[in-house]
């Protein structure tokens, strides 16, 4: 768990010195990733991937996290 907490706070920095807003990438990129779900579950396919649920997936633009 220190391991995987060193390399977010690695990220954070890195992003950071890039003038990306990381807090804002993920929390998108989260509500893409949870768009898939249909009632707050996921649907899955044939070989056990979790399915884009089509009436409610959006793909992340992360084009205004580029610059803080």
């Amino acid at each position: 768990l220190d391991a995987l907490a060193d390399q977010l706070v690695t990220a954070t920095g890195v992003a950071h010195m890039c003038g990306f807003n990381l807090p804002g990438a993920l929390e998108h990129v989260n509500l893409s990733n949870f768009s898939k779900f249909k009632d707050g579950k996921p649907i899955f396919d044939a070989n056990g991937k979790i399915a884009k649920n089509l009436a409610t997936y959006f793909k992340p633009d992360l084009t205004k996290y580029l610059q803080k």
